[in-house]
């Protein structure tokens, strides 16, 4: 008969949070985290520019989404984690100068840090400045070099 104080035997097999082997404790495993690439939208009415792009981002790693007029950017904004918008101020629809206004002014995107990378033809001076001052980080004249717009997009150090 056994005794009431008699002591519950354990499974060979549990094993609590903490193991002890030869007198080091270890740590259980913990998940390895896996960053998700970062998301750029390519906000451009010209097709051949879209595609330029995109692809060149995607091969650096981005999940690149092209459109072809700003009205389009606010759903993927909404329920995506977009870091970085190329933007072309002249589109059909809404336009780049209202895409800017809009990210400044609107509280669901004002405290999020989107970077904003203006590629546009209306290059001239006041259109450059206005740009910059609305919220662009950085501003580039068509025809663009593809090199300058990669770095533009990678995060300040």
């Amino acid at each position: 008969m056994q005794s009431s104080t008699a002591v519950p035997r354990r499974s060979p097999f549990h094993r609590g949070p903490r193991r002890q082997r030869r007198g080091v404790q270890i740590e259980p495993t913990k998940p390895v985290v896996t960053a998700e690439p970062a998301i750029v939208l390519i906000a451009d009415d010209d097709e051949s520019t879209r595609i330029v792009l995109q692809r060149a981002l995607t091969k650096d790693g981005y999940i690149a989404i092209p459109v072809d007029d700003g009205g389009e950017i606010w759903p993927i904004l909404d329920r995506e984690n977009v870091v970085a918008l190329v933007l072309d101020l002249k589109m059909p629809g809404v336009n780049g100068w209202e895409v800017l206004r809009r990210l400044r002014e609107d509280f669901r995107y004002r405290g999020r840090r989107i970077r904003v990378i203006v590629v546009s033809g209306q290059a001239d001076r006041e259109s450059r400045e206005f740009a910059l001052r609305l919220g662009a980080d950085q501003f580039f004249a068509k025809p663009f070099d593809l090199e300058l717009v990669r770095r533009a997009l990678l995060p300040n150090p």
